[in-house]
């Protein structure tokens, strides 16, 4: 498989002109774009995966629907997009996307040094779990869980869930507007 490219950016998301490995980026602790993307059903029930067991970080825990980093040229619209069709075999337009805003996301582990700016967006889906093709190298398993269990779990900490202190608030906001 060919190398995959990020563009570095400041800590505020704008471009250094540079770009990186993908593989490279969280060693050298550059700042980089990646994009979460949350499937919500309507009835108060959210789309989460969970990561393999082989990933670098956060592995066996559940995530966002599905993320990726930001492929030097792209846009986070894009990267979401293309993420859903890679992770979970679903297609979305872009016109379904909800922008929930930017958060910035660190954390060490670690030689690994994680600095990103993550643009979130939400879509609204009717989705079952049975009908996702999982991308078998990202995706050990999906299910849907209750806004209110996924937010209990986040304020107890549960350990398996990935931590994402500063976007998880901006989900359960915007899913109570909903």
């Amino acid at each position: 498989m060919p190398a995959e490219y990020v563009d570095i950016v400041d800590r505020n998301g704008n471009s250094l002109g540079r770009i990186t490995q993908r593989s490279r980026v969280h060693w050298n602790g550059d700042w980089h774009r990646s994009a979460h993307l949350w499937i919500e059903n309507g009835r108060g029930e959210v789309l989460i995966q969970k990561r393999c067991l082989d990933k670098e970080s956060h592995p066996g825990q559940w995530d966002v629907s599905c993320a990726g980093h930001v492929l030097a040229g792209d846009s986070t619209r894009q990267t979401a997009l293309r993420e859903a069709r890679e992770e979970l075999g679903v297609t979305i337009s872009p016109l379904e996307l909800r922008s929930l805003g930017t958060v910035r996301q660190c954390f060490t582990d670690g030689n690994r040094h994680d600095n990103e700016i993550v643009d979130i967006f939400c879509v609204r889906r009717d989705l079952q779990p049975d009908t996702c093709v999982l991308q078998e190298d990202e995706v050990e398993a999906v299910r849907l869980i209750s806004v209110a269990e996924l937010e209990k779990r986040i304020a107890a900490q549960d350990p398996d869930f990935v931590p994402h202190p500063a976007e998880y608030p901006r989900l359960f906001a915007y899913l109570a507007k909903r």
